[in-house]
Order: C-alpha cells, then sequence, then structure tokens
C-alpha cells in the first residue's frame, strides 16, 4: 500500500519530471504535491486540471461510455500532463507534469498505473 507522501516521492523520481499533485476534484485542492520546477504553479495547475477532468467524465456520461475513464494526457510544446484517475477513489486523481525532452511518458504511465493500484487515501 502507498500512501500521498510516499506516492508523491515515487512519482518525483520519474526522469524529467516537473511537478506532481494528488488532486481533489470535488475541491480543486492538492492533497499533496511536490515540484522539481520553481516557476511552475502547480497548484494552479492542478485547479485547472480538475475543471478539464470534469468536463471529460461529463462527456462521457453524455455519450453514455460505460468504460472507465483511466487516464488523460494533454501534450504541450515542451511539457506532458498526465491525469490518473483513481477508479477505488473516483474524486481524486494523480497530476504528474513532465518534460517533453526528458521525460518518458510511457514510463510514466506505467508508474501512474502501479501507483493507482497500491494507493491509499492518507498522509
Amino acid at each position: 500500500m502507498t500512501t500521498i507522501t510516499e506516492s508523491i516521492q515515487q512519482l518525483m523520481q520519474l526522469k524529467g519530471v516537473i511537478g506532481v499533485a494528488i488532486v481533489d476534484m470535488e475541491s480543486g485542492m492538492c492533497l499533496g504535491m511536490a515540484v522539481n520546477q520553481t516557476d511552475f504553479d502547480m497548484e494552479l495547475a492542478a485547479a485547472g486540471m480538475t475543471e478539464v477532468v470534469k468536463a471529460e467524465l461529463q462527456l462521457k456520461e453524455l455519450l453514455r461510455l460505460s468504460l472507465p475513464l483511466e487516464d488523460m494526457l494533454i501534450t504541450l510544446d515542451k511539457q506532458y500532463h498526465v491525469m490518473r484517475l483513481l477508479q477505488q477513489h473516483p474524486t481524486i486523481f494523480l497530476y504528474t507534469v513532465l518534460h517533453r525532452d526528458t521525460g518518458s511518458l510511457p514510463l510514466a504511465r506505467l508508474e501512474l498505473r502501479r501507483l493507482e493500484r497500491e494507493f491509499v487515501l492518507s498522509a
């Protein structure tokens, strides 16, 4: 089992990571976060991504898609933003931002999937 603090520590070990957060969709607040790049506002990014995830979940409902939403990817010129929804905690998602040139998107997705399976909601 992996706690909030342990999950953040493990995600921060990913090559090319800019920042990570565990986000509560109901409030848009970070339950925990860490950043490697001081000019990146992880808290603001997490609040904004909350709205993106909510919109995707609403669209899924409108389209009557029954399959679970596992993860989402936003690709920018120099960054990857990856959100992984926690199936056992449907109002929480893991959020990782990577440098596009140095980060490994496949490894980040594998680590997020692994952490989702092991996650327990405690500090």
